[in-house]
């Protein structure tokens, strides 16, 4: 079915193209632009598809001759039917077509669908792409939680991380991770209980300005949907304590990412640890020594 789809779009392309070819209007300004503009499309889109790539440009190709044929021919009716001089009608429709530019540009970024923006979307976790992952921290974060007075869960967020993955689905046993976090950079939303935390009695950032996490162990599980859950063990590193703390990881899919040219994987990581075990045990009681971590992140391939 998708074969006969295929011939069909390819015949018809072709009667389009010999018909312009006989009215002498295939190779006008506008249609080249078209076919241009849809060369840089699938340029970005990383499509391998010959088959793909060559209707993508007609595509485009035949909307920007359609829209050239639309305003010649309001251009036309502007001079035939309310008597207006050529440069006045150029001048109406130019306004118009800046106006419905406008309005394509807007409408595209409202149907900008996923499949567009990432393709060769995969969520099988088989199916990624080995390689070694840099993090996107533009599109990542780390957040942490604690429980305050057992009244309610206190939530913060570190803004100056930085990770690297060493990814193969075909040995997920074989992945490393490893992450670096500025400690100084907590965020609460309140500037001067973050720089209490910051403090010489808290995470003491100007001693140890860094935290870090390295994997030693992981163990996959596979889940109904496809993707495989890892249990990773590793070390964290913490105001000059190591400890070992475990995290239970998911690769959410992969895919081409448009927008940076890079193929980039969807990351998620649970896991806890004991502030107690780093030295950071003021207001036990008030304040709960199980902290939990949680991790959304952006991998990029290298």
């Amino acid at each position: 079915m998708k074969r006969e789809a295929v011939n069909f779009c390819l015949k018809a392309v072709v009667k389009r193209i010999i018909k312009l070819i006989v009215y002498n209007e295939f190779f006008s300004s506008a249609p080249i632009a078209g076919w241009y503009a849809g060369k840089f499309f699938v340029n970005r889109c990383y499509s391998d598809n010959g088959i793909q790539r060559l209707l993508i440009c007609i595509l485009f190709w035949s909307v920007f001759y359609k829209v050239r044929q639309m305003f010649s021919f309001l251009q036309y009716s502007l001079r035939r039917g309310f008597g207006l001089r050529s440069s006045d009608a150029a001048g109406v429709v130019r306004t118009l077509f800046i106006l419905k530019l406008f309005w394509l540009i807007s409408a595209c970024s409202s149907l900008a669908v996923p499949s567009i923006v990432r393709p060769n979307f995969e969520t099988e976790t088989v199916k990624l792409r080995e390689g070694n992952y840099k993090l996107d921290p533009v599109h990542s974060t780390l957040l942490f939680k604690i429980e305050h007075l057992n009244l309610a869960t206190y939530v913060g967020r570190f803004n100056q991380i930085d990770a690297s993955l060493q990814f193969n689905p075909a040995a997920l046993e074989e992945t490393v991770l490893e992450g670096v976090v500025a400690v100084g950079s907590i965020d609460t939303n309140n500037a001067e209980f973050d720089a209490i935390l910051a403090g010489s009695d808290w995470f003491d950032a100007e001693q140890y300005p860094q935290a870090r996490f390295l994997s030693t162990q992981v163990n996959a599980r596979p889940l109904d949907d496809g993707r495989i859950e890892l249990a990773v063990d590793g070390e964290l590193t913490l105001r000059g304590v190591t400890r070992p703390v475990s995290l239970t990881a998911v690769f959410n899919g992969g895919a081409d990412n448009l927008l940076t040219r890079k193929y980039t994987l969807g990351f998620s990581a649970f896991g806890s640890f004991m502030r107690s075990d780093f030295g950071i045990a003021r207001f036990p009681g008030l304040v709960s020594d199980r902290v939990d971590l949680e991790f959304f992140a952006e991998f990029q391939r290298q």
